[in-house]
């Protein structure tokens, strides 16, 4: 008989392979399953080679097929009862619910880079930020916002004794045009602006000018997704609904109103439109509710009606806030609804103070966490333009946005909760082991409903099938002493 001709590099290598992950199998089946995944590469081989088909390609395709050996080792392994009762047991650990929650967070901010977010807590690219404040009409009845007379504005700068000088007052107002920049990644935001708009901001050109007669400025984000930074079209012209504007410039990278979109801006002596946003910059120490009531009166004393509405001026720093407020009231408003004084006081006893604490922070952290996921899915993707410093003027961004976060937030903490009293009162492990008590038939002469056991020997927690009104603790927790945890096989 000839002797076994010797094996190429690519078959050796293929058998330490498969020796490597034979580590993952259990010993009893190791012997085994080796010797028929070396079979299997063996009669590869011989097959191929008695054909004359035997290659480096082939050989390296053999190499990618026991690659295989580890998924299926771990197949192997993850059979094991010890491993299934270790995977049970950290899917029911507190770690595992956390970790869970943190995993949407965590795609959110990858997928989004969480724009809003950190314009939310970086300082407004203007100067002296909490001098200036957005002005706009109230209404009553409706509780909506709208532009003001663009009649009033020269009013105001000539009677008010608040406003930082000539100057302080500056008309823009938004626009939507559909039909320009179809193929845009980000659809822009069009404002049409006063001259001395920016100037009031303290806001320079990165490049070209700002114009004093009708042209265009570019946000850098516009310039640089609609126009690939494009540094000859700062002088030239570009068709908007038809008509040519001139490009006078380009604002800086950091600077932002609005939206974090894409914005060109129309800077015009005169703004076409009959109503108009305001722009205004008070003395130093004026807060917006002394400037409204100020501009009010000024109304009042020049015939203008405020009985159905009037003049609104809110602070760019109280606007940009304002999702954060309205997020704020849905929280508390919910923890009042679910926290009872007869839980507080008896959390707040000394012999259950420290598993109260813990109790206590594993909740909140899981509040937090999925709070915080609502919170910045609802900031990222609501649209921008208005949800950001004008929510009322936006039904779908403003109202729409507050009761999104409203629901979102109730349903956070009305699952938090349930989750929490079906967990261990000591290791904070959900529950286990659920068994059926009495006759559900039978409530009236006897006791029916749900047990059940934390794996670790703890205690035990009974859940009726029907609870009365008048019960505020329906759920009884029995703890157990040490003599019980012989009978857990998790107990350490």
């Amino acid at each position: 008989m000839q002797p076994e001709p010797k094996p190429p590099l690519s078959v050796v290598v293929a058998r330490s392979l498969v020796g490597a992950a034979s580590r993952l199998v259990p010993r009893a089946e190791r012997e085994g399953w080796q010797r028929e995944w070396e079979a299997e590469i063996w009669h590869r081989w011989q097959f191929l080679e008695g054909a004359g088909a035997w290659s480096v390609e082939e050989g390296f395709r053999l190499l990618l097929c026991c690659c295989g050996s580890f998924a299926d080792g771990a197949w192997y392994f993850a059979r094991r009862q010890s491993v299934h009762e270790r995977i049970q047991e950290y899917a029911r650990s507190p770690w595992a619910c956390l970790a869970a929650l943190l995993a949407p967070l965590c795609v959110l901010a990858l997928a989004t880079g969480l724009p809003a977010t950190r314009q939310l807590l970086m300082p407004l690219p203007y100067r002296d930020a909490s001098q200036l404040s957005i002005i706009s009409l109230h209404s009553y009845t409706t509780g909506k916002e709208s532009g003001v007379r663009a009649a009033m504005l020269p009013e105001w700068m000539e009677k008010s004794h608040l406003l930082a000088g000539g100057g302080s007052l500056a008309a823009f107002n938004w626009m939507e045009l559909k039909r320009d920049f179809p193929a845009a990644p980000v659809k822009p935001l069009f404002i049409s602006v006063e001259p001395a708009f920016f100037s009031l901001l303290g806001v320079n050109v990165e490049l070209g000018a700002i114009p004093k007669e009708t042209a265009l400025l570019l946000s850098h984000r516009a310039w640089v997704s609609l126009f690939h930074s494009d540094r000859q079209l700062v002088g030239g012209n570009i068709v908007i609904q038809g008509q040519p504007y001139r490009v006078a410039g380009v604002l800086p990278e950091r600077f932002w109103f609005l939206s974090r979109r894409p914005a060109i801006y129309f800077v015009m002596p005169h703004l076409p439109d009959n109503r108009v946003m305001a722009l205004a910059r008070a003395k130093p120490g004026v807060t917006a509710a002394v400037l409204e009531k100020e501009l009010v009166s000024i109304c009042r004393q020049d015939g203008f009606t405020v009985s159905a509405t009037q003049p609104h001026a809110i602070s760019l720093g109280d606007a940009l806030t304002a999702p954060v407020f309205s997020f704020a009231i849905a929280v508390v408003g919910g923890l009042v609804c679910l926290v009872r004084l007869g839980n507080l006081r008896t959390a707040l006893r000394r012999d259950l103070r420290v598993a109260a604490l813990r109790r206590a922070s594993f909740f909140a952290a899981k509040c937090a966490v999925a709070l915080s996921a609502v919170f910045g899915a609802g900031l990222e993707l609501s649209r921008g333009e208005s949800s950001i410093l004008l929510p009322r003027m936006d039904s779908a961004s403003g109202p729409g946005v507050a009761w999104l976060y409203l629901l979102c937030a109730m349903g956070v903490l009305l699952w938090a909760w349930a989750d929490q009293r079906a967990r261990c009162r000591v290791c904070l492990r959900l529950l286990c082991f659920p068994v059926r008590i009495g006759c559900p038939g039978c409530l009236l002469l006897d006791w029916a409903g749900t047990e059940l056991l934390c794996s670790e020997g703890h205690g035990v927690l009974h859940v009726p099938d029907m609870v009365v009104s008048w019960d505020n603790q329906a759920d009884r927790w029995i703890a157990l002493d040490d003599s019980w945890r012989d009978c857990f096989t998790h107990a350490e």
